[in-house]
């Protein structure tokens, strides 16, 4: 297994098979690589036709999609689901798989009558084979990618694994396909791994595309000391970082919780002073005479006002 410099192309000798995902090292697909299927998953036609049309516009070799993997199951697809409650997204991927002729293989969970090209996954058969090869192999398959590598390993060759015809492939290459992140990507990234290297181990040179993070690990264990403990920026640094921090949001609450006793008490001052307007104003629309607006006037008093508020 391999990694070029970000931009090289990888053009080794014997059939290829290049296995294309999302991550923006699609971008720099081999299309001009011989003798190599490029094979493809869920939505991404829509950025595949997009290349189509741009390099047909240059007039540089078109490249064609050799088989198109759609495992995801009836509900996530949406094809039991009626059109006005489909997502724009499921409409048009569910329109672009109903277009799509015989001839190229979409390999789905099972055969669609309104998707001509719909091939039923040989799931079961894959995990028979390497089973029989791997006994303790359990059904191991996590990810789309983990079948499609699982899937080019067994063409062109036996039970055995050993090549049968010149169909077989001895390079898969892998661009766009991070399986970097921190959800689903955590337990997918090691499924595709080890089809990787059980594919190296039959002698298939593997390539994944630089910016990938397959292959890689945080640091060489116990020979490397782990980036997020070393350098300026470590983990124990940003950590004291933080308790410093948590120190002056404790002393800002309790600055807010002082401050918000005094405004209560300003809030409660300022409702008894407008009781006192609405009071007058009541009384001299009610004609009440001079001696109870003088008493009423004595609760106006400075003094008495700074009682209230203090």
């Amino acid at each position: 297994m391999r990694k070029t410099k970000e931009g090289a192309l990888v053009n080794g000798p014997g059939r290829g098979l290049c296995i294309i995902g999302f991550a923006n090292s699609r971008n720099e697909a081999p299309w001009d690589r011989p003798d190599t299927d490029f094979v493809m998953l869920n939505e991404l036609w829509e950025w595949f036709e997009k290349v189509q049309a741009e390099r047909k516009a240059k007039n540089i070799n078109v490249p064609e999609w050799h088989a198109w993997f759609e495992l995801h199951d009836d509900d996530t697809i949406g094809v039991r689901t009626s059109l006005q409650d489909q997502t724009p997204t499921q409409a048009g991927h569910l329109a672009w798989l109903r277009k799509q002729v015989k001839g190229k293989p979409i390999f789905m969970q099972r055969e669609y009558p309104d998707i001509p090209a719909s091939v039923s996954f040989p799931y079961e058969e894959l995990a028979a084979l390497y089973h029989e090869r791997i006994p303790g192999f359990n059904r191991y398959f996590t990810s789309s990618i983990g079948f499609m590598v699982a899937w080019g390993i067994t063409q062109g060759r036996d039970k055995a694994f050993t090549p049968t015809s010149p169909n077989h492939y001895t390079w898969i290459g892998l661009y766009g396909i991070d399986l970097a992140g921190d959800s689903e990507y955590a337990h997918q990234r090691p499924n595709a791994e080890f089809f990787c290297g059980f594919a190296a181990g039959l002698g298939i040179e593997i390539y994944a595309h630089p910016s990938s993070a397959l292959f890689r690990g945080e640091c060489v264990y116990g020979y490397e000391q782990p980036p997020s403990l070393s350098g300026p920026l470590n983990a124990k640094f940003l950590g004291e970082q933080c308790v410093t921090i948590k120190r002056e949001i404790v002393k800002c609450d309790e600055i807010i919780g002082k401050q918000t006793a005094v405004r209560n008490t300003l809030h409660g001052a300022l409702q008894a002073q407008e009781s006192n307007i609405k009071m007058l104003v009541d009384y001299a629309k009610r004609g009440v005479g001079q001696a109870n607006l003088a008493k009423t006037s004595e609760l106006l008093t400075p003094a008495a006002i700074e009682r209230q508020v203090v």
